[in-house]
């Protein structure tokens, strides 16, 4: 009993932070939602906008905290996004002098990983 508890406690650790950073890779444009839950799992937040479901799914690679966004349209998968480490983008906010600078700097990790659309021709 004594063994059982550290080895399951390893085994969800290990099982849980290693599954979206392998199979992320092998996902594909077209893939249905439904597909994509088999392969990686449930995603750490959603959202709608423009019409699109977007899901980010956070791991870690070498204890540094990544994330990214797979884009979604009818149902079907169009975009894995690239791996952004949550410090870089927190340090690049942070480093805003201004809230027109800081919205900038978000609108441009926006337009670099997903298919933003910008309503204010900004």
């Amino acid at each position: 009993m004594r063994l059982l508890l550290p080895t399951l406690t390893f085994l969800l650790i290990t099982g849980c932070a290693s599954i979206p950073q392998r199979d992320l890779e092998n996902l594909r444009p077209g893939m249905d939602k439904d597909m994509v839950l088999n392969k990686v799992g449930n995603p750490k937040r959603t959202f709608r906008a423009n019409g699109q479901d977007h899901w980010i799914y956070v791991y870690f690679e070498n204890d540094i905290q990544m994330s990214r966004q797979l884009d979604f349209a009818d149902g079907k998968l169009l975009k894995v996004g690239l791996p952004i480490s949550k410090q870089s983008l927190e340090r690049a906010l942070e480093n805003a002098e201004s809230m027109e600078e800081f919205e900038s700097k978000a609108r441009e990790h926006q337009r670099k990983n997903s298919n933003f659309k910008d309503v204010d021709g900004g």
